[in-house]
């Protein structure tokens, strides 16, 4: 229960807070600029901590939340110990990634990369892991975000995929630091028996 319960906490205050600073901004009509990560920019190094708070509109926002809502909880449900890790790896040096490779002229906001970040660790982790529930799990991601591929790709306009693409490198790199933490038994490791040993068995103790 308790496992559960923090799972919904984590889950509900990161959304909680990004809801509340858009309504902040929508009420105030703040000018977003100056706090959204423009690449290679030494006056916005705030937007690597801003960008997965921020919005660009309510479509944008409510989006983000239920992608991110999924993936979170599913994280905290299924990997306990090292969530808070992977979140955090997710929602720094995804924009720190951003920053360094992503077009100069752009303005990167949104939680789109933490999405993709821990949407590829869980995807990665089935096929890292290969035991039957973190299978099951990155089954499930890949139906439920069917077009995660298609984000890290460069052919949608006004979409940061180069956020995406930063998230998902940073998964698959979380995935493969942490896939001996919360491991369970591989799904292909099947004890195999004859039944021929197991028949000849209740002769061995005869006279």
């Amino acid at each position: 229960m308790a496992k559960h319960s923090f799972s919904i906490q984590y889950t509900v205050n990161f959304v909680l807070i990004i809801m509340m600073i858009h309504v902040l901004v929508f009420a105030t009509q703040l000018d977003l600029t100056p706090f959204c990560l423009i690449p290679r920019n030494l006056y916005y190094l705030t937007g690597i901590l801003a960008m997965p708070l921020i919005h660009g509109s309510w479509e944008h926002l409510f989006s983000n939340i239920l992608s991110f809502s999924f993936v979170s909880f599913i994280l905290f449900q299924t990997y306990p110990r090292v969530a808070r890790w992977v979140f955090w790896m997710g929602y720094l040096l995804t924009d720190i990634l951003v920053w360094f490779i992503a077009r100069g002229d752009s303005c990167h906001i949104g939680a789109s990369g933490l999405i993709y970040a821990i949407a590829f660790f869980l995807i990665a982790s089935g096929f890292i892991r290969k035991d039957f529930y973190s299978l099951i799990i990155a089954i499930a991601v890949v139906i439920f975000n069917g077009g995660l591929l298609a984000g890290i790709l460069p052919i949608q306009m006004g979409v940061s995929w180069e956020g995406h693409l930063s998230g998902a490198m940073v998964g698959i790199a979380a995935a493969y630091l942490f896939r001996n933490i919360d491991r369970q038994e591989p799904v292909f490791q099947v004890r195999r028996e004859c039944p021929d040993e197991r028949f000849f068995e209740i002769f061995k103790d005869l006279p």
